[in-house]
């Protein structure tokens, strides 16, 4: 019961420093906007958002390694897998942090990791605001680095293990790829993103003036 309790008042913080910010960026002249998607949405997207590149990258695989036939996974081989698996999960939200962490005044404290036992779902939260392009950096690093990285290194290898790695952390970002559509329409304008505390996505504010302007 108490560490239930701990939980709630630890959300229940993060929501209340997320409207803090948000009042004193509307105050200076912002208008907020919601850049959220569900969890199950999240989930369901990587179908349209990261399956057709591991499938692209699945076909170049193919057709650069053909003559290697490395195609079967060993004992060894699987055990390496689930391993580098099980690594990738909390290097994931490392990624994102370290991403979002230059963008900080306060550096690693405003930086936050946990996981929502609610959906068993683990998440990076940055409390601070950062421009639009900062923002992309830390949502879209274990995109790059534990899943497009490793696979082209497996193609250029041909290494199937390193490939199957690449392509699962690539799917496991299939929620990262659906929240940057949702928020490519704030490239090139005046915005500031605050990651939600609680939801998959962010919150915008965009001066006043370029929100009346469209």
């Amino acid at each position: 019961m108490e560490q239930e309790t701990k939980k709630q008042t630890a959300a229940e913080l993060r929501k209340a420093e997320c409207e803090r910010i948000s009042a004193e960026l509307e105050q200076q002249g912002y208008v907020r906007e919601n850049a959220t998607i569900s969890i199950l949405k999240a989930n369901l997207m990587m179908l349209v958002t990261s399956l057709p590149v591991c499938i692209l990258l699945g076909l170049l695989y193919a057709l650069v390694n053909v003559v290697r036939r490395e195609t079967a996974f060993s004992d060894f081989s699987g055990i390496v897998f689930w391993l580098a698996m099980l690594i990738s999960i909390p290097v994931h939200e490392f990624l994102h942090g370290l991403g979002w962490v230059s963008s900080c005044k306060n550096g690693w404290k405003s930086i936050r990791f946990g996981v929502m036992w609610s959906s068993l779902t683990p998440y990076c939260n940055c409390k601070e605001p950062m421009d639009v392009k900062s923002y992309f950096r830390g949502l879209l690093m274990p995109f790059a680095v534990l899943g497009l990285l490793p696979s082209i290194i497996a193609i250029a290898v041909g290494n199937v293990i390193l490939l199957a790695v690449g392509l699962v952390n690539i799917l496991l970002a299939g929620g990262d790829l659906t929240i940057a559509l949702v928020i490519r329409k704030y490239i090139g304008r005046q915005a500031m993103l605050l990651d939600h505390p609680s939801q998959c996505g962010c919150l915008a504010f965009l001066k006043k003036e370029a929100s009346e302007a469209e």
